[in-house]
């Protein structure tokens, strides 16, 4: 009996999916532009290649607000809406120089860690990291790097993008005052040994009595 209703069940589901797929309706959303159509496909790629949209290589899209790989099966069983994001072009300028990439990152930060950098929470982004990307843009960014600050007997270690010996001591807590002096000089970069010292100048008056014959 188990045999036959195990038989039964699985002549069902063999004949279930050799059913064609009945069309899905799909609304698709390219940038001002929305579409609906029906289609049997079940990937972006080929929906939206039925739809006469041609994605590149750098577009990402969006299942029901969901990132989804372009050759990547939709299980969604009811309305579907695909929002393709166009790639655009941002400059990246690094300490290693000037680069541009096309990206359809949501953000800047999102933008540069697919492109292979690994953000530090005291880096220097401008714009800031969670600056959205709508439009071609230029993007500076200044890793962190290690410091070692020496002020008399002691030494404070800090990760700083400053780009002087000032702005990186101010960071640490311990600006320059008075007659202090550092090593190299504040208006100056950051040394690449990351070495920075910093001398302390104090100022005294002593007042001195002496008594003099009273004529």
């Amino acid at each position: 009996m188990k045999f036959i209703r195990w038989l039964a069940l699985s002549l069902f589901l063999f004949l279930s999916s050799c059913q064609p797929i009945s069309p899905q309706p799909i609304t698709i959303i390219d940038g001002e532009t929305i579409l609906n159509v029906s289609s049997n496909s079940r990937t972006p790629l080929l929906i939206l290649t039925e739809a006469g949209i041609s994605p590149q290589p750098a577009d990402r899209v969006f299942v029901n607000g969901i990132p989804l790989a372009l050759d990547q099966s939709i299980t969604a069983k009811e309305s579907v809406q695909l929002q393709l994001r166009r790639a655009v072009s941002v400059t990246l300028i690094t300490p290693q120089g000037e680069q541009t990439i096309q990206t359809s990152a949501l953000t800047v930060g999102q933008a540069l860690s697919e492109a292979g950098y690994l953000l530090g929470i005291n880096d220097l982004i401008n714009p800031p990291a969670e600056t959205a990307i709508n439009a071609a843009m230029t993007v500076t960014y200044s890793p962190a790097r290690d410091l070692v600050i020496s002020s008399g007997d002691k030494t404070i270690n800090i990760r700083s993008a400053a780009g002087t010996v000032g702005a990186a001591l101010a960071e640490a807590g311990i600006p320059l005052t008075g007659l202090d002096t550092s090593s190299p000089l504040e208006n100056e970069a950051p040394p690449d040994d990351g070495q920075i010292r910093v001398t302390r100048v104090y100022e005294s008056i002593s007042i001195t009595m002496e008594s003099i014959p009273f004529e």
